[in-house]
């Protein structure tokens, strides 16, 4: 009787050490089953955290195309990977999530939450996600002034400044208002100028849209992507794309008035200043009648 269970402890142990040898997350599943954490298809977050991770040593290619046929079934533990300390595993769910449309429909609180992350990528993957599942993402206010006579639409509630300044060398100016909106990620701002008579009378339209623009040019290196005219009302303008040795991109939009210039401005990472919304910004800008 003592030879058996001798023999018996003997054969266990063996097999829980060829198991943390061949197997050495087994521990962390067994943790994570008996925590009562979301499985699917049997494995807790923790497995799909290594096989979807091309920095793991256990990666699998196929790991997030099976996370993605799996449907509802998956979206628990894609939600507890939201949350993992790894913003790559993060950036992953939310993609995972985005790319399962209608089926990811319960994980909107979590990735509403990582749409908030600090880390840029993962940020960007949950707004990206969250666009797919056809959520809107940003909280659009009406900014109509009836001084400034326009009308925009701004992705948040922006803040105003009054600035009496010279905002060109050859272009006086009588006062300047801004309306701004400072985001994480990217920054929007609509302005106008007015301008005495006896500051443009010499000047061209063409001419009084270039000293609008100086501002956007300077001498830290900025390259200029695009340059065209455009128009509003009949009025004209220019929109211009620059961007900066840092990759920032500004897209500017400045329309004459006489003798108002008014400035429509977007700036962050090209995929912020390209975003739906950046473009819905621009778009929305619109004269009001006296």
């Amino acid at each position: 009787m003592k030879k058996r269970l001798f023999w018996g402890v003997m054969v266990l142990s063996a097999f829980v050490l060829l198991s943390f040898g061949l197997f050495p997350h087994w521990p962390s599943y067994t943790l994570d089953y008996f925590q009562n954490e979301p499985l699917f298809k049997g494995k807790p977050p923790t497995y799909w955290s290594r096989v979807i991770s091309s920095s793991e040593i256990e990666f699998d290619p196929n790991a997030a195309s099976e996370l993605r046929a799996g449907g509802t079934e998956a979206v628990p533990v894609l939600m507890e990977l939201l949350q993992h300390e790894n913003a790559s595993i993060r950036a992953q769910a939310a993609r995972i999530l985005g790319s399962m449309s209608e089926s990811s429909a319960s994980a909107v609180p979590a990735l509403k939450k990582a749409a908030s992350d600090h880390n840029r990528q993962v940020s960007q993957a949950a707004n990206e996600a969250l666009r797919r599942i056809g959520v809107e993402t940003v909280d659009w206010q009406e900014l109509a002034s009836k001084e400034g006579r326009f009308f925009v639409l701004m992705p948040g509630k922006p803040s105003e400044e009054r600035f009496p300044a010279h905002m060109a060398e050859n272009i006086d100016v009588v006062s300047f208002y801004v309306w701004m909106l400072l985001p994480r990620l990217a920054h929007f701002a609509v302005a106008y100028s007015d301008h005495p008579d006896v500051a443009i009378k010499n000047l061209t339209d063409k001419e009084s849209l270039d000293a609008a623009l100086e501002l956007f040019i300077d001498d830290q290196g900025n390259e200029l992507l695009s340059d065209k005219p455009i128009l509003l009302n009949n009025h004209v303008g220019r929109e211009r794309v620059l961007q900066t040795p840092r990759g920032t991109m500004t897209k500017v939009r400045a329309y004459w008035v006489k003798p108002r210039l008014y400035r429509v401005v977007s700036i962050g990472m090209p995929e912020e200043a390209n975003s739906p919304e950046a473009s819905k910004f621009l778009d929305s800008f619109k004269l009001l009648k006296d």
